[in-house]
């Protein structure tokens, strides 16, 4: 049985992603903060394959390897698409630190331990990893530093995934 991980996926990008995927695993483990969100996903999902959830943080190492553990209890974990982000607003003058290390926790670091929790099963599977950066990761919005900065820095990772 395949499976796919999917994070943020209790709504918007995350929950079109669990959509397109249900035609092609056999199962998919949905990963969000936003437990309500993840049940109304799971449920919109369930005629069309099975559905499991995880109510965690990609920013928590522990949620991480929780939800990959999960994922492999359904099967063979093959695909995980990482839509888990936040956008937050400011400048260099406004942007405080603890914002930064929100920011940076979720759309980097999320990025960095969700891979890092399926990649050993991900490549017995031969799996496919794919992250949602944006167009923020090629150019600067203004008063977007944060987020910005974060998505640029994912470009990055996975350009030097090995």
């Amino acid at each position: 049985m395949t499976v796919a991980l999917v994070t943020g996926a209790a709504k918007g990008i995350g929950a079109a992603v669990a959509q397109r995927l249900a035609a092609q695993f056999d199962a998919l483990l949905l990963m969000d903060v936003d437990g309500e969100g993840l049940e109304k996903t799971a449920e919109h999902l369930k005629s069309q394959v099975r559905t499991e959830i995880a109510v965690g943080s990609v920013a928590s190492a522990d949620d991480c390897r929780r939800a990959v553990k999960s994922a492999q209890a359904l099967g063979d974990l093959s695909g995980l698409s990482h839509n888990a982000g936040i956008q937050r607003y400011g400048t260099v003058e406004t942007t405080s630190e603890a914002l930064w290390d929100e920011v940076f926790s979720v759309n980097l670091k999320g990025a960095f331990l969700i891979s890092q929790a399926a990649m050993p099963l991900l490549r017995v599977s031969k799996g496919a990893v794919v992250h949602m950066a944006s167009v923020q990761g090629f150019a600067a919005q203004m008063g977007v530093l944060a987020y910005s900065a974060a998505k640029h820095g994912l470009v990055g990772l996975v350009a030097r995934f090995n």
